[in-house]
């Protein structure tokens, strides 16, 4: 019954009602499938992390019996882990390095650059 109501509703939206965005003419009169195909999506390689998670649902990945929060946005993406100290973590998903924790953490802190030098002006 509710699949029905939302078929029909779908059907109105798309291939009847005018939207204002389009110039007043329904979506299936613009609408073109894209040219790219899910299998055209290049896989992340974490070749060089030391380990690969998998974030859960609630956006923590587990690691060494503890969960460590990285955020809701990355569920079921694969992280890569890499150790870059004694115990220090880098967390990096696809290229991009996120944050770090340490045994106890509960969450990934963000990283901290060291400051640049700046030039001091001489008059």
């Amino acid at each position: 019954m509710q699949n029905e109501r939302f078929e029909t509703w779908r059907a109105l939206f798309n291939e009847e009602r005018p939207h204002e965005a389009l110039g007043q003419i329904p979506p299936v009169e613009v609408y073109k499938p894209s040219s790219r195909t899910l299998n055209d999506v290049v896989p992340v390689d974490y070749s060089e992390c030391d380990f690969t998670r998998m974030i859960q649902k609630k956006g923590e990945v587990n690691f060494a019996g503890s969960e460590i929060q990285v955020g809701t946005a990355l569920a079921h993406h694969v992280v890569g882990l890499v150790e870059i100290d004694l115990d220090v973590w880098l967390v990096v998903f696809a290229g991009l390095e996120l944050g770090i924790f340490e045994p106890g953490d509960r969450r990934i802190s963000p990283i901290q650059l060291k400051p640049k030098a700046t030039k001091r002006r001489t008059l």
